[in-house]
């Protein structure tokens, strides 16, 4: 499966993420709710861009990473580099916006999650959502 790119809102071109743990310093960990995106069904072998947004709420309003990772038909968990975000310093709640550009090699049922991370290496819990790839 080829994962080309997440773009965030204003633009910034963001990479597709993972996240292994969280560290053990101060403060509290983000929280995301409200995922959203469209299209939910994709053609097989082509590049599609999936639109998304979710809410975050940052008590320590210090929102730096982005996380995601892939589950593919057979279950194999394809885990992508975090990306940084910017533009989120200061903000306690508010939106990110994510567009991601996949090129699925196979027809079948595809699962997604993204989280964020704050500058504390603190982990935000898992939005999930689903692709079926034709």
């Amino acid at each position: 499966m080829h994962v080309s790119r997440i773009r965030g809102s204003g633009g910034l071109a963001l990479g597709f993420l993972l996240v292994l743990g969280c560290g053990d310093s101060g403060g509290d960990p983000p929280t995301i709710t409200a995922l959203t995106y469209s299209p939910d069904a994709i053609p097989a072998a082509q590049q599609s861009a999936i639109h998304g947004t979710l809410q975050f709420e940052d008590p320590d309003a210090d929102l730096t990473q982005l996380g995601a990772a892939v589950t593919l038909p057979d279950g194999t968990v394809q885990d992508l580099p975090l990306t940084g975000l910017k533009g989120y310093a200061g903000q306690a709640t508010g939106q990110v916006t994510l567009t991601l550009a996949i090129v699925p090699p196979v027809a079948g049922t595809y699962g997604f999650e993204v989280w964020v991370i704050d500058a504390e290496d603190h982990a935000s819990n898992r939005l999930q959502g689903t692709l079926h790839v034709q």
